[in-house]
Order: structure tokens, then C-alpha cells, then sequence
């Protein structure tokens, strides 16, 4: 009906209601819990000749509602158990059916199959007997005297045959009645009896029966049912009458339900504060002044090992070339000698000059040899601090000693998983802040991902951590950090804000250092298995990625953003030079080489190379890297006999 759905009729009766003294009952489940639409209804009803009364029942109920309510639930479940009774006769019935119907079938192609067969074996005798008359016919002529003696042995001869031909259908009438009495004693299966449902001890636990639609919209009760509490004489009650539990009980009822429900509840209105966003933006600057940090500590060592590499060539070739002078001059000497001639003073002078450079060169050459084996040892000892480094003990994590950052290491997952670390402690300190409700413990586990979504627009994936549950990408950030309490509520042991964000590199560094510990042991559990859709990134908030993001294509040097660690680094070879990318020219390495304008990008490289992995035939007109779109300085060696031999590649590695 029209007036019922719109909900038409229900302004006409609360009109018409308060004009005629009648008994009425108002039940309302939402409006009858709010202080509010109470009084609304009661200021309806103010004529003396309605008492307003409040019936509440809240609490313990007594055991007669109890009954009532386990006889409804063990009525529904024996009426589910009943249909499936049935629906399994049912389909048992049927079956048995088929079967005959099958049985039959089969038994009546077996019968025109034996008519069948019957009828041509009829046929052919007859053929027979006929040819055998004809045959008894003609000889009949030859046998003229002995025509009696034949008749008899004829007569005996159908006599005999009538007798087998007797014998064989009573045969076959004894086989179809022992067929007949097999079937009719084949015995059929007792019929299962109709079960008979009892409550489990659970559900005889239970004080109200669970119903398939619930009594207010989730929606609604989640906005709502903060506000609800037990009827009060000042709302415009003439009485009140508890028939559960008492006032008091039936009050404290109400608040425990109410607290308890803020626990498996969601906040469906609630949005992200300015101070929410403002942490955020804090966290992005700092993670991209790491990652600054980061590319910078990586482009130096790559420097340092080209210089290197180059002063190394250098001696290597001023080697040879006072070689080739010492030999020039010992074969001019000796020519001199054998010439019995003394060489001039204009070439003794020129050899003391040429042995004076040569000492000058010796002596610059083993001064900068001495210094590069003090950089290496100042290196190494670096190094060596840096295993033993005291990591919560670090004042600069820019600089923990000897130019090291202290998330030098730092591979894609690690920067993911200190995204994430910040943005799970984040996550619970803005919930407290913007709900703002001392009773309110926190965010519940099965909440998580609809409040992640909420404040960091994108989804928290369990399997793009590579587990199943998000329980387990809780653990991944560490139980003694973030963790769940016996209630399944996310907690903290982190502070909301902070003079320095540098407590997140060291917590991550630290989990590096025991994962990487636990891998060497051949623990598989400790490598991180994360997807390139992870959350987190180290961006916290904007839905970051790591990797290859955009580049600056135009006015600027191009860079990922991201480098490889000491792993990759560590196993890259002396190279020419670092690659420095300012489009829309023409890269190039330097003295080493110059970048071509199409071709392969190895053929013209005289040493190693640094290059993109993505990319080896570039033209003047490249936009670069495809998997940045922009130049990228991730780095790669390759060969120059092999510029497609890539023996490592951290860009490839986590693209």
C-alpha cells in the first residue's frame, strides 16, 4: 500500500492519536532510546486524560522470557532441520525413481532385444525345415519301398523335437519367476526417521535470539546509540516501571552496552583532522630528505670509486709510459756504447730532467696512494662502526659516523615498512584525537581497514604484504611497537608527535638487522615477500609509492628517487663515471665517452657504465626510462663486450 510505504499513514495517525482518549502503545526502538524524540512523543499526549507511562525492560530478563525465547530458536531450528528432512526424502524418492524407471527401460530393450533374436532364430529354422522336407521329398522317389519305415523315424523325429522345444520354455518360465521372486526380495531401506532438534549449550546461553534483520540499520545505530539511555521522570513521565532489572541496574546496563558497542562499532561520520594532515605532511618531508640523503651518500661512493678507478688507470699508464722511457733510454745507451760515443750535453740534460719528473711522479703517485689507503681504512673502520652501531644511541641518523646515513641499506620494502609502521601509530593516535571520546578504546582489528581507507585513501591489502590476515601485517611492524590487545584493539607504545621522526629509521633498521640475522640462519619467515601495490611506501598519508615514480623531464636533472643499498652497491665493479642526465641534451660519461644519438648504449662505453636497466637504446629525442618515465639514475653494470648482461640490477630487482 502506498500510504504504508511512504510512510503517509504514520503523520495522519500521529495527528489523529492525541484527539481520542485510547490506549495507545508507542514502540519505537531508536525514538524510545534518545532522550530527544521521547519528550517529542510525550509533548503529543499532553491531555489530563492520558497517564504517560514508561515500561522499561533492560538488564536480566526473567525466565519465562527466557523460555519463550529458546522455544522460538529450537522451533526455527527444527523447522530448518524439518525442511531438510524433507528435501532429502525428497530427493531420495526421486532417486529410487530413476532407478526403477531406469530398471525398466533396461528390462524392456533387454525384452524386444530377446524378441528380436527369437524371431530370427524362427526364421532360420523354418528355412531349415523347408530345405530338409524338399531334401526328404526328392528322396522320398529313391526310397519308395521303405516310405512306412520313413514315416515312423519322421514321426519320432518331431516327437523328439517337441519335447526339447517343451523342456526349453519350461526352462526359461523357471528362470523369469526366479528373476521375478529375486526382485520381488530385494529389501528396501528403512525410512530415516524425522529428527528432533535440541538447543546446543551455546545457544541455551543465548538471552535473545539472533535475528537475520536487525532492529535498526547499522548506519544508523553506529550515529546513534551513544545517545541512548533509560527513560527519566523530567522527560514528561507520569511512571515508571522496570520490569527487568531495577533503575539503577537497568542505567548501568545500558552505559556497559554502550561502551562495548564502541568497541565493534565503526564511526562512519568521522573524517581526518587538519592535525592528522599536518603529521602527514611533516612525514613526507622528512622521508624525502631521507631518501635526498640516501642518493646523495650512494652518488658519492659511486664517485669515489670512479676517481678511483680512474687514478688507478692513470698510474697504471704512466707505469707503462716510464717503462717505455727507461727501455728508450737503455737502448740509446747501449747504442751510444756500442758506437764508443758519449751522449751530449744538451741529452744529459733531458735525461736528468726526465729522471727528475719520473722521481716527482713516484713520489706524487705514493703520496696519493697513502691517502687512498687512508680513505679505504677511514672506510672500513666506517664500516666496521656501523655493524656495532648502538642504533637508538644515534644523535644524527643523517650521519651516524664517518658520512654514513643510518639507513643507508634502506631496500624498497624497508622504506614500506617504515611507511607503514608511522602510518599504523599515526593511524591510532588521529582516531583518539578526532573522536574524541575517553571511552572510546580505540580501533578494533576489524575496523582497520575501513579506517586505513578513510584517512589514507587506499586500501591496506594483507596479501600485498605477503601474509593472509591483517593481524599479521600488524605483526610485521613488531609486537613490542604496534601491537593488539586482548580485546583485538590496535595500540601503541609510540607517542602521536615528536621533536624528530628519526625514531622510525631506527626501529626499521633494527628489524633490518635482526631479519637480515634470521635469513643467514635459512629462516625463510625473515624475508619480506612485499608487492609493488604494499601500502605504507614511506610516504604515510598520499597513498606514496617507492620505486621508479615521475621524473623531471625538462629543465632539470631526472632521478627515481631511490637507490640501491650496500648489498647491490658493494658488488658493483669500478666504473667510468656516474651517468648525469639533463634533458633534452645529450647524457654524457664524461672523458670516458660520449652518448650517442641512437644506437646500443654499451658499444660506446670504454669501461662500465651506469645506465638505466629499462632502457638501452636511447636517442636524442628519448623521454627516458618508460618505467619512470623520466631519466633514471638507478644503477646497473654491464659489460662492454655484453651491454644486455646485466649482472646487477637493483632497479630490476624491485621494479
Amino acid at each position: 500500500l502506498q500510504p504504508m510505504d511512504d510512510f503517509s499513514v504514520r503523520g495522519v495517525l500521529q495527528a489523529v492519536t492525541p484527539v481520542f482518549p485510547r490506549h495507545y502503545v508507542v514502540m519505537e526502538v531508536q525514538g524510545n532510546l534518545l532522550p530527544g524524540e521521547r519528550e517529542k512523543v510525550l509533548k503529543r499526549f499532553n491531555a489530563s486524560c492520558f497517564k504517560k507511562t514508561a515500561r522499561v525492560m533492560m538488564g536480566e530478563p526473567p525466565e519465562e522470557f527466557k523460555a519463550s525465547q529458546h522455544e522460538v530458536l529450537r522451533k526455527a531450528k527444527q523447522q530448518k532441520a524439518d525442511s531438510a528432512w524433507k528435501a532429502k526424502k525428497a530427493e531420495k524418492l526421486r532417486k529410487k525413481q530413476a532407478a526403477e524407471r531406469a530398471k525398466k527401460v533396461a528390462e524392456q530393450r533387454k525384452e524386444a532385444v530377446e524378441r528380436r533374436q527369437k524371431l530370427i532364430e524362427e526364421g532360420k529354422k523354418k528355412r531349415e525345415e523347408l530345405e530338409a522336407k524338399k531334401k526328404a521329398e526328392a528322396e522320398a522317389k529313391k526310397k519308395a519301398e521303405e516310405g512306412e519305415k520313413e514315416g515312423e523315424k519322421e514321426e519320432e523325429a518331431e516327437k523328439k523335437e517337441d519335447e526339447e522345444m517343451k523342456a526349453e520354455e519350461e526352462k526359461k518360465e523357471d528362470e523369469d519367476e526366479e528373476e521375478d521372486e529375486a526382485e520381488e526380495e530385494e529389501p528396501e531401506e528403512p525410512e530415516e526417521p524425522a529428527p528432533k532438534e535440541e538447543l546446543t549449550a551455546e545457544e541455551k546461553a543465548l538471552t535473545f535470539r539472533p535475528s537475520e534483520v536487525p532492529d535498526l540499520a547499522p548506519l544508523v545505530l553506529s550515529s546513534t546509540f551513544t545517545k541512548f539511555s533509560v527513560p527519566k521522570k523530567d522527560e514528561g513521565f507520569d511512571d515508571i516501571r522496570y520490569e527487568w532489572d531495577k533503575a539503577a541496574q537497568a542505567e548501568q546496563y545500558v552505559k556497559q552496552w554502550i561502551q562495548d558497542k564502541k568497541i565493534n562499532s565503526r564511526v562512519e561520520e568521522l573524517k581526518p583532522s587538519a592535525w592528522f594532515r599536518t603529521r602527514v605532511q611533516e612525514w613526507q618531508k622528512s622521508v624525502a630528505q631521507w631518501k635526498q640523503k640516501q642518493t646523495e651518500y650512494t652518488a658519492s661512493v659511486s664517485k669515489k670509486q670512479s676517481e678511483r678507478a680512474s687514478k688507478k688507470g692513470a698510474r697504471e699508464r704512466n707505469a707503462v709510459k716510464l717503462a717505455a722511457l727507461a727501455a728508450a733510454k737503455a737502448k740509446a745507451d747501449e747504442a751510444r756504447k756500442e758506437k764508443g760515443t758519449e751522449p751530449t750535453e744538451k741529452e744529459l740534460e733531458a735525461e736528468t730532467k726526465a729522471a727528475e719528473a719520473a722521481e716527482a711522479a713516484k713520489k706524487k703517485e705514493a703520496e696519493e696512494v697513502e691517502k687512498e689507503a687512508e680513505e679505504i681504512e677511514a672506510e672500513e673502520r666506517a664500516d666496521a662502526d656501523f655493524k656495532t652501531l648502538d642504533i637508538f644511541g644515534a644523535e644524527d641518523i643523517d650521519d651516524v659516523g664517518g658520512g654514513l646515513p643510518l639507513f643507508k641499506d634502506f631496500q624498497q620494502d624497508d622504506w614500506t615498512l617504515m611507511g607503514l609502521l608511522f602510518e599504523l601509530n599515526l593511524l591510532i593516535h588521529a582516531f583518539a584525537h578526532d573522536v574524541d571520546d575517553a571511552e572510546r578504546p580505540g580501533i578494533h582489528l576489524s575496523h582497520l581497514a575501513f579506517y586505513y581507507k578513510k584517512y589514507y585513501n587506499k586500501d591496506l591489502n594483507p596479501k600485498d604484504f605477503g601474509v593472509e590476515k591483517l593481524e599479521d601485517v600488524v605483526d610485521l611492524v613488531g609486537s613490542r611497537i604496534v601491537y593488539l590487545t586482548p580485546k583485538e584493539v590496535l595500540a601503541t607504545q609510540l607517542d602521536g608527535e615528536f621533536e624528530s621522526l628519526g625514531v622510525f629509521p631506527k626501529l626499521v633498521e633494527l628489524a633490518r638487522r635482526d631479519r637480515r640475522l634470521r635469513a643467514d640462519l635459512g629462516e625463510e619467515t625473515a624475508v619480506l615477500k612485499f608487492t609493488r601495490n604494499a601500502g605504507g611506501g614511506g610516504g604515510g598519508g598520499a597513498g606514496a609509492t617507492l620505486g621508479c615514480g615521475s621524473a623531471t623531464t625538462t629543465g632539470g636533472t631526472g632521478t627515481c628517487g631511490v637507490s640501491p643499498g650496500g648489498a647491490e652497491r658493494s658488488a658493483l665493479p669500478p666504473v667510468a663515471a656516474a651517468l648525469r642526465v639533463t634533458p633534452p641534451g645529450r647524457p654524457s660519461f664524461g672523458n670516458t665517452a660520449t652518448w650517442p644519438a641512437s644506437g646500443n648504449l654499451g658499444s660506446h662505453v670504454t669501461s662500465y657504465a651506469w645506465g638505466c636497466p629499462r632502457e638501452f637504446n636511447w636517442t636524442a629525442n628519448s623521454t627516458g626510462c618508460p618505467m619512470c618515465q623520466g631519466f633514471c639514475t638507478k644503477f646497473l653494470w654491464m659489460k662492454t663486450s655484453d651491454p644486455q648482461s646485466v649482472l646487477d640490477c637493483a632497479h630490476s630487482k624491485n621494479p
